[in-house]
């Protein structure tokens, strides 16, 4: 509010650094996160609803009912907090009984890249689907997909295929690998390696760990296949043919 009075102020009345902040202040939005899983009570979170899937503010509503069950014993009464999130992007309503939402369909897994190559997808989105019942088992499919993802790139770079993911990893890293994207393909490995043969990692109950996870198959997508596509179908596209005969040239003394 003070900040807002002073914006009021004739511009000569405010120093240069208090101007400054009056207009980020005012002006800049908040950053919206990468991924934010839907969470009881929280005010913004990326919408559930496959129609929307984008980050929004949550509005919520909350009621307790009384429902009655029966079991052997007679009628069993037990109370449930039922809690609704409408999204402020798409307007569709999220349903939560107690901290569980139990409609849409849901997993709190990241959503695959859009350019996910279809022999790695339906790997993905299986372990999408059971990452909440089963942490382990998505992070052994993660690891298929991991694998089949590093043979992909081997052979783009035109060398004979490794024994095993571990051996295609060395390839990539000797056709100039980034560090980060080897270490991305290497937790993979290594994690989904100790969820199907438990070692050191239990990650029986590990949500967390099976989550980031996702996040390391987008990055390297991203990387290696989403950032290339753009940046060639940009220099094709736009870049003059004698441009690029003047750059060949220039290379190739180089």
């Amino acid at each position: 509010m003070a900040l807002a009075q002073e914006a009021a102020q004739p511009v000569a009345a405010l120093g240069a650094a208090k101007l400054q902040e009056v207009i980020v202040t005012e002006t800049t939005p908040a950053p919206i996160p990468d991924y934010t899983p839907a969470q009881l009570e929280l005010d913004g979170f990326h919408c559930p609803h496959s129609t929307c899937g984008v980050f929004s503010r949550q509005r919520w509503f909350r009621s307790a009912r009384f429902f009655q069950t029966q079991n052997l014993a007679g009628p069993d009464y037990s109370e449930a907090r039922f809690s609704f999130a409408v999204c402020d992007r798409c307007g569709d309503v999220s349903i939560w009984r107690d901290a569980k939402i139990i409609f849409p369909s849901y997993s709190p897994a990241p959503r695959p890249h859009r350019n996910t190559p279809p022999e790695i997808l339906t790997d993905v989105k299986e372990a999408r689907d059971i990452v909440t019942a089963s942490p382990r088992g998505a992070a052994a499919l993660l690891r298929l997909a991991a694998e089949k993802l590093a043979s992909s790139l081997v052979e783009k770079c035109g060398r004979p295929q490794g024994k095993d993911l571990n051996d295609n990893i060395r390839i990539l890293v000797e056709e100039g690998l980034p560090r980060s994207i080897q270490q991305a393909l290497d937790a993979l490995r290594v994690i989904g390696n100790e969820a199907v043969h438990p070692g050191v990692l239990d990650l029986k109950d590990d949500q967390d760990t099976a989550l980031k996870l996702f996040r390391l198959v987008n990055v390297i997508i991203e990387n290696r296949i989403a950032e290339p596509t753009e940046i060639e179908s940009l220099y094709v596209s736009k870049v003059p043919d004698s441009k690029k005969e003047q750059i060949g040239k220039r290379d190739a003394t180089a």
